[in-house]
């Protein structure tokens, strides 16, 4: 059982955390806030910035693809600045809440059912990873929906959680365009690395107290 909760259906995109991003005013927390990409280039790993100074989104990404290379502090900071725009709390979900979302109220192994198929959702093994090299622009993958009506609980990018109520222990949820079928499953949960350039996130809204009731 999970209490009642409003998630996201999709994947905050990086157009809406550029919006956040570009009404801080401090120039030292808006670099510490700039999403870190770590590739390797020529034997070498080399660190680049989701955004220019100016916010300018670097190549290969766009306004519609999903967030990534999200910091917790970044993911927090973000759902306080919609806490505001929307004058309701937001969050990062938790973990039971995200797996309830994949998973439904019965035991189903997939979001769409018990039976893998390579085509449903952005994992490494989809024939359309050529097109979608760096995640899809969100509710790309219409069989990447479950039960709740939510999109991208499997595939696309990893997702920020936390792994308990009232705690600061932090994990991501399901897999991304960089992972296997083994990552598919409902509830899979891996450790959160320095490299997180498959990482985004999605928010709660929490229910009002009196509704809780």
């Amino acid at each position: 059982y999970v209490d009642g909760f409003f998630l996201l259906e999709r994947e905050v995109t990086i157009g809406e955390y550029l919006e956040f991003w570009k009404q801080i005013k401090n120039i030292e927390t808006k670099m510490t806030l700039n999403p870190e990409l770590i590739y390797l280039h020529n034997g070498r790993y080399q660190i680049r910035k989701l955004f220019s100074d100016k916010g300018e989104i670097n190549y290969p990404y766009r306004k519609d693809m999903p967030l990534v290379g999200i910091s917790i502090d970044g993911a927090n900071q973000f759902c306080n600045y919609m806490s505001k725009k929307l004058g309701m709390k937001c969050r990062l979900p938790y973990f039971s809440e995200l797996e309830k979302a994949a998973r439904g109220s019965g035991k189903r192994i997939y979001v769409w059912g018990n039976r893998f198929n390579p085509d449903y959702a952005l994992l490494a093994n989809n024939p359309q990873l050529q097109k979608y090299k760096f995640g899809a622009p969100p509710k790309s993958f219409v069989h990447d929906y479950s039960l709740y009506g939510v999109y991208d609980l499997t595939g696309n990018v990893r997702e920020l959680v936390k792994l308990k109520n009232s705690s600061d222990e932090y994990a991501v949820f399901g897999g991304s365009y960089r992972n296997s079928a083994n990552y598919a499953k409902c509830g899979t949960l891996s450790r959160l690395e320095e490299n997180r350039i498959d990482v985004g996130m999605r928010y709660v809204v929490e229910l009002p107290e009196k509704v809780k009731k």
